[in-house]
Parts: structure tokens; sequence; C-alpha cells
């Protein structure tokens, strides 16, 4: 590129946020000014078969001497269909975002808009928001647009206020074990065995196991490979079923649950 041209891609998150990527963003800051990160919602791939969270990300080669600005950033959580793939063109934010980056380019107003979720039926996730962050602020170890939202920014604040004043412990993953799922070909024992299973699909928004089933290992699915113990707290991984979370009771302690949750067992 040519310094001066402009690039836009949709790029997976992790390259902006994972530690295996961190030469790839230092190649970008060292080469390149962001214009725009924008956070695309979790199912605007979902008609194509993929479940990736990406983001658009909007670059300049930089000139000589040029010095990185103010960055536009926003989270989108809708863009005309939801989880199911319907349409949803009454919540479709895109029209929002354009117009707040139109806005912002023309007049140099820092647009900040917050728009709360209203309809629970519909699983959006972060609420739509447009912000803009400051060049001091960049973080070379996070460029995506979740780790400045000003709403997060907010609910850490607090967090951190509570723990100051020792209303609450805040604990590192550190603490807790997470458990493994089983390998079936290395623990032969557990053909034969009958176990009682439940999926994420059998668990309330309010964590109560509304259905289960009970069969031998070797005829349960393939993802039943969670042994948990009562009081294990469970975590859905997919962000299509985000926010769903059980603790184990009594009568599952020793059974399975699918690997589609991830099994924290309080130490």
């Amino acid at each position: 590129m040519a310094p001066g041209a402009e690039l836009l891609t949709v790029i997976d998150n992790t390259v902006l946020n994972g530690t295996a990527s961190q030469r790839y963003r230092d190649f970008i800051l060292e080469r390149f000014v962001f214009r725009q990160v924008v956070s695309l919602p979790f199912n605007t791939f979902f008609r194509a078969q993929a479940n990736v969270q990406t983001s658009i990300l909007h670059l300049k080669k930089r000139e000589t001497n040029e010095i990185q600005g103010d960055i536009f950033m926003a989270i989108l959580n809708n863009i005309g269909h939801d989880d199911h793939q319907q349409s949803t063109r009454d919540r479709d934010n895109t029209r929002m975002l354009e117009e707040a980056y139109l806005s912002w380019r023309e007049i140099g107003i820092a647009p900040s808009l917050y728009e709360p979720n209203e309809n629970l039926r519909e699983n959006l996730g972060c609420p739509f928001q447009v912000f803009v962050v400051a060049a001091a602020d960049l973080n070379a170890r996070r460029i995506d647009a979740f780790y400045y939202a000003p709403a997060l920014e907010a609910i850490w604040l607090a967090i951190a206020s509570k723990v100051r004043a020792g209303a609450i412990r805040a604990a590192r993953g550190s603490e807790f074990e997470i458990v493994p799922a089983i390998n079936a070909i290395k623990k032969p024992k557990f053909k034969g065995k009958v176990f009682r299973y439940f999926e994420i699909g059998d668990v309330t928004p309010h964590g109560g196991i509304v259905m289960s089933r009970e069969d031998r290992f070797e005829n349960l699915p393939t993802r039943a490979r969670l042994q948990v113990k009562q009081n294990d707290v469970l975590f859905a991984r997919n962000n299509s079923s985000r926010g769903t979370s059980v603790i184990v009771p009594a009568e599952f302690d020793g059974h399975l649950v699918t690997t589609g949750f991830l099994a924290i067992r309080p130490t």
C-alpha cells in the first residue's frame, strides 16, 4: 500500500486481542494509523455457517511523521437478522453507525451513542454504542472495541470501588479449577455405565434444569464428556447461549453434561 492509502477489512477478533497475535498488532501499529474499529454481532455470518466474532478494521497507511489521532469505535448488536437468521430490520444499527461516522469525519464532533437492549426476547448481547478513543489510550495488547466500551469501563470502575471498600473480593482465574472433558478412549471404564445427562437447552435463563435424559455412556451424544460434581458452576461457552449458567445440584453429582459448558469447580 502507498502511504496515505486506506484499507477496510473484516477480521477475526482474536487478531485484535489474542495473546498469540501480538506480532500482527505490532506490525499494524507501526505501519498504520487507525480510523475505525467496529465490532460486528456474533451472528453476523451465521447464514454462511460461521460463528466467529469479527470486527471491521479501517486503517490508513502511515505517512512520514504521521501520528495517530483519535479513533472511531463502535459495537453493533444487530445488522438485520437475529441468531435464528430471521429478519430484524427494525433493529438494524448499521445506518445509525454510518451517520455517526460521517458526522465525525465531516464535522469533527465526537459521537457518543448508547442504545439499551429493550427487546428481552432477542439475544442482542452488548448494547449498540458508538464512542471515540483517544490515541493516548490505545493499548497495543487490545485493539478490539469491547476493551474500550465506556459502559464496560463503568462496570469495571464500580467493581474496583467495591473491592477497595471490602464489599467484594475479586478472584483471579488461576484460583479456580476448570473441569476437563473426559477422554473416552483413555477411560474405557465409562462404557456400560448409566449416567444422567443435560444440555444447554435443558437449562432455563434462571439456572433451573427442566429436562435431562438417562442412558448408557456409549448411547449418549459424543459431547456428553464433562463429568460434573455437586456445586460445580457451569457457563455456556457459545455466544448464542450466553448468559445460561447453572449450579450443579446434588442429583447430578458424578453425572455428565455437554462440553458446550465451561465447568468451574470451587476450591
